[in-house]
């Protein structure tokens, strides 16, 4: 085989190489986008929760919804507000409601 054929299917195998590295990269990229929507809608996700919860500000974790490009309503799944905090009564309250009569058990 001549010198310059070989030179030639080198060079091809060296760019089938770096088009699947390209291809992978791409990928990867992809990946990431993902990952970093989700950890934006979990800390709007927990920022939306404590401020339901009646939490001062000064003790918040997560933030606000400030990304004008992530549509929250629509790229957060499961996202929805929460219910207020409970006070230290509320498995009582779960267990025995006013509703039911005072003598039933309740066995957890």
């Amino acid at each position: 085989m001549k010198q310059q054929t070989k030179n030639g299917l080198w060079a091809a195998a060296l760019v089938a190489i770096i088009g699947t590295m390209g291809a992978l990269a791409g990928h990867d990229a992809e990946a990431e986008q993902e990952q970093t929507v989700m950890q934006y809608c979990e800390g709007v996700a927990v920022f939306a929760a404590e401020e339901a919860r009646g939490v001062p500000l000064s003790k918040r974790s997560g933030h606000r919804d400030w990304d004008d490009n992530i549509n929250v309503a629509e790229q957060c799944p499961g996202m929805r507000p929460a219910g207020p905090a409970l006070d230290e009564y509320a498995p009582a309250q779960y267990a025995m409601p006013d509703a039911s009569t005072d003598n039933q058990l309740v066995q957890f």
